[in-house]
Parts: structure tokens; sequence; C-alpha cells
């Protein structure tokens, strides 16, 4: 099992790997490189990230653990975490101890600095919320509440002539912003002739229309 493990974490089959360190952290709860390999595999799985901070923690403690890859994904995990402090600490400590090569294969550390830098200031800057006024609405309807007095205009459902047939089979209800005056141009999303979703554009003709809907170029999603 732990040929088979390792084979698959250094091939970053991480989900493939993840029961096999599962279970050997299990059996070997105190093994650094099982717990290493075991955060890692987490930080690439839908599990709760906090236990990916918990097992890479606990290889990466004393700063002495001889895997330096660890470092980079302990910063990954608090960075995850929104523990942008720790994460940078993290990132800047594998910088320091890991051989050229490595650094080499994780060139992505600077920019995963600058953003970790980036969400630190964010998180500073983040104001105490004051709850106004609470309602209660359902899925459907809770764009109803929305106060666009400010701006004008309305959000409202996409009407059903601009729906294609595969948004109507997938019961697909997109909204939109419907603005004050004719003439302006109105972005939506649909799943068109296609199967996956893509954001479309109207104009509103004076006369209260729409043109055909048109998908707008480029990646979006």
């Amino acid at each position: 099992m732990l040929k088979t493990a390792e084979k698959r974490f250094e091939s970053q089959k991480f989900l493939e790997a993840l029961p096999d360190y599962r279970q050997l952290v299990s059996i070997s709860p105190k093994n650094k490189d099982y717990n290493f390999k075991y955060g890692t595999c987490l930080l690439y799985s839908d599990e709760d990230v906090s236990e990916a901070v918990k097992h890479l923690s606990f290889a990466c403690k004393g700063g002495a653990f001889q895997d330096k890859r660890a470092y980079f994904y302990l910063g990954k995990a608090f960075h995850y975490n929104y523990q942008f402090a720790d994460a940078l600490e993290s990132y800047i400590d594998f910088k320091a101890k890991v051989d050229s090569k490595t650094g080499a294969a994780f060139r992505e550390v600077d920019r995963l600095i600058t953003m970790a830098e980036n969400g630190k200031k964010l998180l500073a800057d983040i104001k105490d919320i004051k709850v106004l006024d609470k309602t209660e609405s359902t899925v459907d309807a809770f764009f109803r509440n929305y106060d666009l007095s400010d701006m004008g205009g309305s959000i409202i459902k996409v009407p059903d002539e601009l729906l294609s047939s595969v948004d109507k089979k997938k019961k697909h209800s997109p909204l939109m912003y419907y603005p004050v005056e004719g003439g302006s141009e109105i972005i939506f999303s649909s799943y068109g002739k296609g199967d996956h979703l893509d954001l479309y554009s109207v104009k509103i003709e004076f006369s209260g229309g729409y043109t055909q809907p048109k998908k707008l170029e480029g990646v979006v999603n």
C-alpha cells in the first residue's frame, strides 16, 4: 500500500492517494511524512480544509521536516482557510528552505505570496456589518427584495421568449437586470443549443421587444 500511495502522490494523483494515506495515518499517527502527504491530499478533496491544516502543521512543527514541499502545501492550506498571515509565513519559509531544483517546480509560490498579501489587506479593511432589517423569502422570489431605487431599473426573470428549448428542458430560470430606458443591452445566462451555460446579450428595442440573443465572444466560465 505504501509504494502505491507514494507513486500516486509523486504523480500528483492526490485524490487516488487519499484513502491510502488516510489509512497510513490511522496506523502511524505520529509519522510526519504520512501526515504531510495526507494533509496535501486533503487539500485537493472536498473535505474540510482545516483538517489539511492540522496534518500539515503537525508535519512542519519544529521547522526541521526533511521534505520541504510540506511548507508550500501548508501555506496553501492556510491560504484556503483564509489565514493569510500564516500562509505568507509558510510560503516565505518554503522559499528559504527549498533547493533550486524543487523551487523551480513550485514557481507559483511568488504569485501565491502576492495573493496572500492582497487577502491579508482585504481582511484588514473589513468593517463590522450591521443588520438593518431581516426578511424571509423563497428561492424563486428572493430577487424581489433588492432595492435598486438609487440606480433605477429592476431585476426580473428572463422572459420565456428569450429562453432556448434547452433552458426550458433543464428548467433554467435566470435573472437579468432590466434598465429604465429602452435601447439598452441586457446580459443573461443561457444554455443556448448546447450543454453548458454561456452569457448571451440582447438589445431592448424601442417597441419593447428584444433582438435575437447573441452569444458573447471569448471564454467566460
